[in-house]
C-alpha cells in the first residue's frame, strides 16, 4: 500500500510539473508571438513611410516649370500643408507599354492623412479637372513643407521658407518633416530634404 501510494504521488507530482512546464512555455511562446506581431507591424509601417518619402521625393526630383505653346503655365506652388507642381510619371498604354508623361501632381494634409492626386496628359491645363485625391500616407500626427531658395548672392546660404509661390523658378530643394502613429510604439519622426536644382 505503501508502495502504491508512492507511485501515486510521484505521477500527481509529474504531472503537476508537467503542467507547470506546459503553462511557462506557451507563455513563454505567446509573450514571443506578440512581440514578433507588435515588431512586424512597426517595420512594416516604417517601410511603407520610407517608401512614401522615396515616392515623393521621385516626383519632386522631376519636377519643372510647364510652359504651353499658348503661353499658358504651371508653376510650383507650395505651403506648409499642401504643394503641386509639374512632374514627369511613367504611365501605360492600353497595350501594356509604359511611357513618361507630364502629369500635374497635387499633396495636401487633411486631418491625419497626406493625401496625394495626378492629373495626367493635356488635361493639366484644364480646369474643369478636377484632382481625385487618395490617401498617400497615414496616421500622421504632424507634417510640415519647407522651401529652400537662394539670393542673388550665390556665397549666401540657403534660405527656408514655409511658402513658395514664385512662378519663374523652382525651389532648390523641398524639406519634408513628418510624425507618424505607431501602434504600440512611441511615434516616429522623419525629415527629408529633396534637392530639386543643381548648384546645392
Amino acid at each position: 500500500v505503501i508502495f502504491s501510494n508512492f507511485n501515486f504521488n510521484f505521477i500527481l507530482l509529474a504531472i503537476g510539473i508537467s503542467a507547470l512546464v506546459l503553462v511557462s512555455a506557451y507563455s513563454g511562446l505567446r509573450i514571443g508571438w506578440m512581440s514578433y506581431g507588435r515588431l512586424n507591424n512597426q517595420i512594416q509601417s516604417y517601410q511603407s513611410l520610407r517608401g512614401g518619402f522615396s515616392g515623393l521625393a521621385k516626383d519632386l526630383r522631376n519636377s519643372f516649370l510647364f510652359n504651353a505653346s499658348d503661353n499658358r503655365s504651371i508653376a510650383f506652388s507650395g505651403t506648409e500643408k499642401e504643394m503641386f507642381f509639374t512632374t514627369l510619371v511613367k504611365s501605360r498604354n492600353k497595350e501594356g507599354l509604359s511611357f513618361v508623361e507630364v502629369a500635374k501632381v497635387f499633396y495636401k494634409l487633411e486631418e491625419k492623412n497626406l493625401l496625394r492626386a495626378y492629373i495626367k496628359g493635356k488635361d493639366i491645363l484644364s480646369p474643369d479637372i478636377k484632382p481625385e485625391y487618395e490617401v498617400f500616407l497615414a496616421d500622421l500626427t504632424s507634417l510640415a513643407f519647407s522651401y529652400a531658395t537662394k539670393e542673388p548672392n550665390e556665397a549666401s546660404p540657403l534660405s527656408w521658407k514655409d511658402s513658395f509661390s514664385d512662378k519663374t523658378a523652382l525651389p532648390q530643394a523641398v524639406r519634408i518633416k513628418l510624425t507618424q502613429n505607431m501602434k504600440g510604439f512611441p511615434a516616429v519622426t522623419l525629415t527629408k530634404s529633396v534637392l530639386i536644382r543643381d548648384g546645392l
